[in-house]
């Protein structure tokens, strides 16, 4: 019995040791040097794309029954590659060149993911040239060198997230919102701040935009241009939050009416988000360039590209942007750097617009880029990938 007692003891301080280790990681934001209120015309307008690129090229993803993008969820590009995410439908990660041959794929239950069953996100380490992927079903991570896609190692993470970047020296951000409450040993923190080998060093915003309703995730920087500088928001947060040199720092403001702490129940929520008046960030991504800043915002039921120029220090809302070099029809934008950005084009889109429009005066020339790939898509194709050069 006193053996047991001891166990008993021992475990109880255990449990208090691990819980104030994780607890000590625990950061508040600050607000950086550099914060800016952000100078944006929140009318919604439209842009041609002649007005911030300069070309724009068409490339249809290799196609084949074994290798079908089901539907995609996250585009990346490092190296003249692109990386194309589908979760749900083929569950896979592909790899192609810039002139759309398939190099490889990384999917669920094969290879060295014998034992995952999902991909959840993906974020590429670009300084040190390696691919991380992660699943939060499994709890585990997987990394790859690149441009190859050599395995490296994999980790255990004891706690649900739902994405993944890389930052400095190896070292990995895990990402969650949503939820009020985590039931896992990260004490509800939404960003956890981990080490080459999967030990947590900070983490920070362990309390929900709203203590009723589970809503929002996270937007982060798709492509950091700093590898010590990752940008983060939350869905219905009107900030921009940096993670820089191990610091969690407000750096920009964002001019949306987004407030969600005094909604009390689902209903309300879904009122709140058909409200028109309501701006609030969605999408994926935050992209982050020299020149540019860029998400999505949602009003009502449209889904807008916010566009702010750092050089101009102005920005505006766009509900659409307008394709002036050849009338194809352009989706939202999937990446952006410095040189360029990336759309993927769904082929039943491309041939309904084909369609649409072949009895129109002037078709054969004011198309001739759409009939072009009409000739060499089929239903059944992989995306067309739009590269447009950036100004």
């Amino acid at each position: 019995m006193r053996n047991t007692c001891f166990e008993i003891l021992l475990t109880y301080l255990l449990i208090c040791l691990y819980s104030c280790s994780i607890a000590d990681t625990h950061e508040n934001i600050q607000v950086s040097p550099k914060f800016a209120s952000l100078n944006i015309d929140t009318t919604i307008v439209v842009k041609n794309i002649s007005e911030i690129a300069k070309e724009i090229k068409y490339v249809p993803l290799q196609s084949s029954n074994a290798n079908l993008i089901g539907a995609v969820d996250k585009v990346d590009y490092f190296s003249n590659m692109l990386f194309v995410l589908d979760k749900k439908i083929s569950k896979a990660l592909y790899v192609f060149d810039t002139s759309g041959k398939l190099l490889y794929k990384k999917k669920v239950n094969e290879g060295e993911l014998d034992r995952i069953a999902s991909i959840s996100d993906f974020s590429i380490d670009k300084k040190n040239k390696t691919l991380w992927l992660y699943s939060s079903g499994e709890r585990q991570i997987l990394k790859f060198t690149l441009p190859e896609g050599g395995y490296l190692k994999r980790l255990k993470v004891n706690g649900y997230f739902s994405d993944i970047s890389s930052v400095d020296s190896g070292r990995f951000v895990l990402l969650r919102d949503g939820l009020t409450k985590y039931a896992d040993k990260y004490n509800n923190e939404r960003v956890c701040l981990f080490d080459s080998n999967g030990n947590v060093i900070k983490s920070w915003l362990d309390q929900p935009l709203n203590h009723q309703v589970s809503a929002g995730m996270i937007i982060k920087d798709q492509s950091p241009i700093n590898d010590n500088h990752l940008l983060i928001c939350r869905m219905f947060d009107d900030t921009i939050y940096s993670i820089n040199n191990s610091r969690l720092e407000a750096e920009y403001k964002l001019p949306l009416h987004s407030d969600i702490s005094s909604i009390q129940d689902e209903r309300s929520m879904l009122l709140f988000i058909k409200d028109y008046p309501t701006s609030f960030v969605t999408g994926r991504n935050i992209f982050n360039t020299q020149r540019y800043l860029a998400l999505y915002v949602k009003r009502g039921d449209i889904v807008c590209l916010l566009l702010y120029d750092k050089t101009q220090k102005s920005g505006s809302i766009f509900k659409a942007l307008i394709n002036d070099f050849d009338n194809i029809s352009l989706p939202m934008v999937d990446y952006m750097d410095d040189s360029c950005f990336i759309s993927l084009a769904d082929p039943s889109q491309l041939q309904q617009q084909y369609h649409f429009v072949s009895n129109s005066p002037n078709f054969t020339t004011k198309y001739s880029q759409l009939i072009k790939l009409n000739d060499v898509i089929t239903r059944r194709s992989n995306p067309v990938v739009i590269f447009g050069k950036l100004k």
